[in-house]
């Protein structure tokens, strides 16, 4: 029963989502990061199906430039997935097969965190982070509750993470700006001074 739940939906159709999202320490989205800054990468995992139950198992690819960006700590896996967490930071620039899968019990979410990720901004650009599908299967398969086949990898949609690291204010400037505060006040002294 199962497959045939599957194969009511549309074969183009799809049926989980993988998101990844730039987020500051409170984990509110950001659009913006300073050089020299840290930053949290969540991923979340949706459930598309019709009669959404929630993602059982997500894993995923992570592509990154590491001339802009890097990861600065451990994954924290949430409460909904906190069994068998896997990633391979081995390689500069790509995360792989970074992961988890829940318990028994059905969520009954349709969008779940997977993880949260520290990062730290290196240089100023216009990074993306994106998501792909996991290389290791059956082990970092997407499954979903409900259905025992895992989510063809054309049934996901993988949403990359795109923003804007820009550069520390200058510490120049602000001499420059104190150089000039400076000269204008004692401008303004001596022109009192002539005055009297």
């Amino acid at each position: 029963m199962a497959l045939t739940s599957l194969l009511s939906q549309s074969l183009s159709a799809q049926l989980v989502r993988i998101r990844l999202e730039a987020t500051n320490e409170f984990y509110e989205p950001v659009s913006e990061i300073e050089v020299g800054d840290s930053f949290n990468l969540r991923a979340y995992a949706e459930d598309l199906r019709n009669e959404s139950r929630g993602v059982f198992a997500a894993y995923m690819d992570i592509v990154y430039d590491p001339t802009i960006v890097e990861v600065g700590g451990e994954p924290v896996f949430s409460e909904f997935f906190p069994n068998g967490p896997t990633g391979d930071f081995a390689s500069r620039g790509r995360i792989e097969d970074i992961g988890a899968f829940g318990e028994i019990s059905v969520p009954n979410q349709s969008k779940l965190v997977l993880f949260d990720l520290p990062m730290q901004a290196l240089a100023a650009g216009h990074p993306t982070l994106l998501p792909t599908a996991g290389g290791d299967p059956p082990m970092t398969d997407i499954l979903v509750h409900g259905e025992n086949p895992p989510i063809p990898v054309g049934q996901v949609e993988f949403v990359g993470s795109t923003f804007a690291v820009v550069p520390e204010p200058a510490a120049g400037c602000l001499c420059l700006s104190a150089v000039i505060l400076l000269f204008v006040t004692r401008r303004g002294v001596r022109a009192t001074s002539s005055s009297a």
